[in-house]
C-alpha cells in the first residue's frame, strides 16, 4: 500500500481560485490522498461547498467560526491528519497532476524535506522556473530560501518541531524551513516544477504587505543567536527582495558582501527601477530556459 499523503490547504473568501486549487489536489496521478481544507472564517459560500463535499467524501472540512490565521489553521489540520506524509497549497495556487507522486518518489527519510521549484500562472499561461536538483544544507537555508513555496515530508517531523510558528507575522513557512533542517538534516530540492504561483493574486499576498516586515522582524529577533554577521547581512537582503524595495546603487553597495549577494541585488535594483525591462529580460530568460528544458 503506498503511504497517504495529506494535501492541506487554508483558505478565506476566495472560493473561485479555492476550486481550482483543490481540482488540482483531487486530481492527482497518485492514488493515496487525504484532503484537508480549512475555512478560516469565511463570509461568502465557502463553508457551505465545502461541506457538501465533505458529505461526497472527497475531503475533510474544518470550519473556523472566526479567523484564526493560516498557522493556526495548518497546525490544527496536520494534527487531525491520519496521512504520514503531508505538504500545504495556498488557495489561489494549484499543483501540476504529478507533484505528489514525483515528491512521494523523491522523498527519504533521512531528508528534512523535498520540494522543487515553482511556475508562474499570469494571464492564461504558466512560466516554468526549474533550478537544478540540490541538497539544501543548514547554511544554505540561513542564507536564502532555495526550497522553493512549500515542503513535502513526513507529518510527525512537522508535529514534532510545533508545527507554524504562530506568532510570526510572516516568513512562518522559512522559518518552517529553517527549523526542519535543523532538526532533521538537509532537505532536497529535486529538479523541475510542479507547484505554480498566480502571480495575479499573489500582488495580495503577505509578501508585498506592510506585514512582512514586522514577520522579518520577527524572525531575526527569534534566530539572531543562530546567525553569523554574514547571514543576518543575507536575511536584509531577502527582506528587500520579499518586500521588493525600491534601492539605490549606495544600498547595494552598502549591503553586497558576495558575488552571490550582488546578483540579487542587482536584480532587485533593476526590478524596482527599471521594472518593464527587469520583466521583459526574466521572459526572455525564462522562454531560453524552456527550449533547453524541453530538450
Amino acid at each position: 500500500m503506498p503511504p497517504k499523503v495529506c494535501i492541506v490547504i487554508t483558505t478565506k473568501n476566495r472560493l473561485e481560485l479555492l476550486k481550482r486549487a483543490l481540482r488540482s489536489a483531487i486530481n492527482q496521478t497518485y492514488p493515496s490522498i487525504e484532503v484537508i481544507i480549512v475555512d478560516d472564517g469565511s463570509s461568502d459560500e465557502t463553508p457551505y461547498y465545502l461541506k457538501q463535499l465533505e458529505r461526497e467524501g472527497k475531503l475533510v472540512a474544518v470550519i473556523n467560526q472566526k479567523s484564526l490565521g493560516a498557522c493556526k489553521s495548518r497546525n490544527h489540520a496536520t494534527k487531525i491528519s491520519n496521512a504520514k506524509l503531508i505538504t500545504y497549497l495556498d488557495d489561489d495556487d494549484f499543483f501540476t497532476a504529478d507533484r505528489i507522486e514525483k515528491l512521494v518518489t523523491a522523498y527519504n527519510e533521512t531528508y528534512s524535506f523535498v520540494c522543487d521549484s515553482h511556475g508562474i500562472y499570469s494571464k492564461g499561461k504558466i512560466r516554468i522556473y526549474s533550478s537544478p536538483s540540490k541538497l539544501i544544507t543548514l547554511q544554505d537555508i540561513k542564507i536564502q530560501n532555495y526550497s522553493g513555496i512549500q515542503v513535502f515530508t513526513e507529518r510527525e517531523k512537522i508535529i514534532k518541531i510545533g508545527g507554524f510558528d504562530e506568532s510570526l507575522d510572516a516568513w512562518q513557512d522559512y522559518d518552517l524551513k529553517l527549523r526542519l533542517i535543523e532538526t532533521f538534516g538537509p532537505g532536497f530540492r529535486l529538479e523541475g516544477c510542479s507547484y505554480i504561483v498566480d502571480q495575479e493574486s499573489e500582488l495580495t499576498r503577505i509578501s508585498t504587505s506592510s506585514k512582512a516586515y514586522q514577520g522579518y522582524l520577527q524572525f531575526m529577533k527569534k534566530h539572531h543567536n543562530s546567525l553569523s554577521y554574514y547571514e543576518a547581512n543575507c536575511q536584509s537582503i531577502n527582506d528587500l527582495y520579499n518586500r521588493k524595495v525600491k534601492i539605490g546603487i549606495i544600498k547595494v553597495i552598502q549591503h553586497t558582501k558576495s558575488i552571490s549577494n550582488l546578483k540579487r541585488l542587482a536584480s532587485l535594483y533593476l526590478l524596482s527601477r527599471f521594472p518593464n525591462f527587469y520583466n521583459k529580460t526574466v521572459s526572455l530568460l525564462v522562454k531560453v530556459h524552456e527550449r533547453q528544458y524541453k530538450h
